[in-house]
């Protein structure tokens, strides 16, 4: 079997999964999917069904996670570093525009790449992603994750914290799918990301956003607060907001059917707009 990856430079290739089930006689657009820490393209795997019958998906695992490159310990992580990777990676495969999904972590890093790369983005939706680690409103402190990691290990810091992520509507069996998922992750890596998090500050570029913007949060997110959800949203200039019932922060894995149901209607509408 042919595994689908693209070499961006003499450090990095990018593992990624590449699901289209459009008409053969249609020409689709594509989605981008951005996943967290911890994670890889399978944490989108509810949203594929609905999203790939009318759009190419391209889920790629970011740098350090999946079957994408794990870097040097020395490495200087960063969310720029993300977000010009994933540029590098559109740029390889001769994409132009998409449209851009990322939720937690993935989702600060497609809020930072749509308002530098805005030619890329011809909408974005962040399911939870944070614009900032401090007053956030919220009861995780993001910026004690590495500390905790280094403690603990990968796979206790994701088990007791799974709860909390994916919250008391998920079953048990998801909790423990989603723990064993998440411990597959290189502890390194996760340390080196989340050490990084102190850096994450892009609140104040969200006004350069232009591309249609769908902000999905929780009512009851231990992550951030829908006040701090709210103040992001009205820094973007086309934007919407919807908020879910629920004391998950990770409502993208909670509820991937209805989740990708509303980013569909969301980005058919915008289709609409132009035409």
């Amino acid at each position: 079997m042919v595994m689908p990856t693209i070499k961006i430079d003499s450090s990095l290739t990018i593992y990624y999964e590449d699901d289209c089930f459009v008409d053969p006689w249609r020409k689709p657009e594509v989605v981008l999917l951005i996943h967290g820490i911890a994670e890889s393209s399978r944490a989108w795997i509810g949203w594929v069904p609905w999203l790939s019958r009318e759009f190419r998906v391209l889920r790629p695992d970011l740098r350090g996670f999946g079957r994408s490159t794990i870097p040097a310990m020395d490495f200087k992580w960063s969310i720029n570093v993300f977000v010009e990777d994933l540029k590098n990676f559109l740029d390889k495969l001769n994409i132009d525009g998409v449209h851009i999904i990322g939720a937690k972590i993935g989702g600060s890093i497609a809020f930072k790449f749509a308002a530098e790369h805005a030619e890329y983005a011809r909408t974005l939706t962040i399911a939870s992603g944070p614009v900032r680690v401090r007053g956030t409103g919220g009861s995780i402190d993001l910026l004690s994750i590495a500390d905790r990691i280094r403690t603990v290990g990968l796979q206790t810091w994701a088990g007791e914290t799974q709860r909390a992520r994916l919250g008391s509507e998920a079953p048990q069996e998801q909790v423990d799918w989603w723990t064993a998922m998440m411990s597959e992750s290189d502890p390194q890596v996760c340390v080196g990301v989340t050490s990084s998090l102190d850096q994450l500050a892009v609140f104040d570029q969200l006004r350069h956003i232009q591309a249609p913007t769908l902000i999905i949060t929780t009512d009851r997110s231990p992550l951030q607060s829908v006040e701090t959800v709210k103040e992001a949203h009205k820094q973007i200039p086309n934007s919407e907001m919807l908020v879910i019932s629920s004391d998950s922060y990770h409502i993208a894995a909670v509820q991937p059917d209805a989740c990708a149901q509303y980013s569909l209607k969301f980005i058919k509408k915008q289709s609409t707009k132009k035409h």
